[in-house]
């Protein structure tokens, strides 16, 4: 006996809804109907998505605040490094996605604003954004051997203007690159792209702590950084594809983005079913605390230091960085002292490892010192 499902389902629609104990629960993926089972699946390998902070909902250093961005390379969201550079000015934040989103699951996007004109005029304009990726994770992909695999990349995104963006991948020296067109065909409305990108057998590739890869979308480039597309290049300033449209020409333009996705792979993951490949908030904070982390304390007691003795104005503090970091971080500290002024050049901190570091807030004299701020930045 067959079951008789709706003969018009829209996209993320359950079969039979409500659930019936004991029965299998069906969702509709815009082609076929998918047993839940196959969503429980997907849900418990979102680890093989080499993005982090994939919907864009961590933010430690700017939480959801608009922010004016500067010349050059700076990070967003956590792990997504935004490069600008040209005639235009940039604000970002992390948003609630505008309007409705096509399928469920998404709370939170990376909105990119121009805040005026990019006339992309210089040949060595560029906007472009940016994920690097650690090599001890990009190993799995065997760059650089005969055994590399593909890696498709999904991802939704929203712009102002109709055109062709560039999505990209390179290695972390910069001499082995490869772009490739993707189409914008609606204005201002959410659109799934998913492109496939072949493995390079040649190059470099780190499988260490460094940069295993940068995946990167551009936005608009110069002729500088504009090479042919959907080939495997050794040029350094390959960072968009000829003829890549200009997406920020307009005052106010905009362009949105969130559920980024890279699998090993030349089969992508469908728009149904792109919000399993998102890992939960606390599941992607402890990732991106690896790289950075930004603990601002609103009031004592903060991180307390303590006295080495009782006649003393030594005051020390340990403090563990719990995920490991990647490598030893730039640690920067803020404190408020009491009774006394902290010594100059207080506070600060020592003996940083990737594990740890020592803090120092020492006194003038009596008193206590406590930390209400602690930045650990080893970002790629």
């Amino acid at each position: 006996m067959g079951i008789n499902f709706p003969s018009s389902p829209t996209v993320g629609q359950a079969y039979p809804s409500p659930s019936i104990p004991g029965l299998p629960q069906y969702i509709w993926d815009g082609t076929a109907w998918n047993s839940g089972a196959v969503f429980e699946t997907y849900d418990k390998i979102a680890d093989n998505n080499l993005f982090l902070n994939s919907g864009m909902e961590v933010s430690q250093e700017f939480g959801g605040t608009a922010m004016a961005k500067a010349a050059g390379w700076s990070y967003t969201q956590d792990q997504w490094n935004l490069y600008q550079t040209g005639s235009g000015t940039f604000i970002f934040e992390g948003q609630k996605p505008p309007g409705t989103m096509p399928v469920r699951g998404f709370r939170t996007c990376l909105r990119l604003t121009c805040g005026s004109v990019y006339t992309m005029a210089g040949a060595g304009d560029l906007v472009s954004l940016a994920q690097p990726i650690e090599g001890n994770r990009w190993a799995k992909l065997a760059y650089g051997t005969v055994s590399a695999l593909p890696v498709t990349i999904n991802f939704w995104v929203n712009a102002t203007v109709v055109g062709n963006m560039t999505v990209g991948i390179r290695n972390g020296a910069g001499d082995r690159c490869y772009v490739t067109s993707v189409t914008i065909n609606a204005a201002a409305t959410w659109e799934y792209k998913s492109v496939t990108i072949p493995g390079d057998i040649i190059g470099t590739w780190l499988t260490d702590t460094g940069i295993g890869a940068n995946i990167y979308f551009s936005f608009g480039a110069g002729s500088s950084y504009q090479v042919a597309p959907n080939t495997w290049s050794g040029v350094g300033a390959a960072w968009a594809h000829t003829g890549v449209t200009n997406f920020f020409a307009t005052i106010n333009n905009q362009v949105l983005l969130t559920g980024m996705i890279v699998t090993p792979g030349s089969v992508g993951i469908s728009a149904a079913m792109s919000p399993m490949m998102m890992r939960s908030f606390a599941d992607d904070l402890i990732q991106c605390q690896r790289y950075y982390r930004n603990y601002d304390y609103a009031s004592a007691p903060g991180i307390w230091l303590f006295p080495l003795d009782l006649t003393s104005g030594y005051r020390r503090g340990y403090f563990q960085f719990n995920p490991t970091m990647r490598i030893a971080p730039a640690v920067i500290v803020t404190g408020v002292a009491t009774g006394s002024a902290f010594n100059a050049t207080f506070p600060n901190v020592s003996t940083v490892t990737p594990f740890s570091c020592v803090i120092q807030g020492d006194l003038s004299g009596a008193g206590y010192s406590y930390i209400n701020s602690l930045k650990a930045n080893a970002r790629l």
